[in-house]
């Protein structure tokens, strides 16, 4: 699909940089992701990181991005927040722009529990994001992606009462 990417080790900082260059990063990633994260867990006690290229006004042509620590994201967005403090600008950066650039949405969402209110307004705000996505993409292959997001979320609110 003319996506590639680029791993690199650094030994002395303890690091592995994934870059991507194509039109389906997103769904290349998962898969490397997916991969590294069945090698660490064969590894007892062995503590990983993931880090997000912060994506705010300072931060997105930056060479020297702030990174936001994945967990502590998925924790932002498990209690309704919508944002998150820029490291290195101090700016609010946006939960849904963050990581729609980098990780599947859906996999970052409370599964539904049928009287939790906040888990489905954070689904609602899901879909507000991804329709406003697909009304800016002209790839294809994102759009194609997206359309698949877009009928998920609507399947999980339509879980809710």
């Amino acid at each position: 699909e003319e996506t590639r990417a680029k791993i690199v080790e650094t030994y002395d900082q303890r690091e592995i940089i994934i870059k991507l260059s194509g039109a389906n990063k997103r769904g290349f990633l998962e898969v490397i992701t997916d991969q590294f994260d069945r090698i660490h867990e064969s590894y007892n006690r062995l503590k990983v990181d993931k880090l997000i290229p912060c994506n705010c006004s300072e931060c997105k042509d930056s060479q020297q991005p702030g990174f936001h620590v994945l967990e502590y994201v998925k924790k932002a967005l498990s209690k309704g927040k919508t944002t998150v403090e820029c490291q290195e600008s101090c700016n609010p950066t946006d939960i849904f722009k963050l990581i729609g650039d980098s990780f599947s949405v859906n996999s970052l969402f409370p599964s539904p529990d049928k009287n939790d209110t906040e888990a489905k307004k954070l689904w609602q705000k899901k879909l507000s994001f991804l329709q406003f996505r697909d009304a800016q993409l002209t790839d294809p292959s994102q759009k194609f992606q997206i359309h698949q997001q877009i009928q998920e979320c609507k399947e999980k609110l339509g879980e809710y009462h």
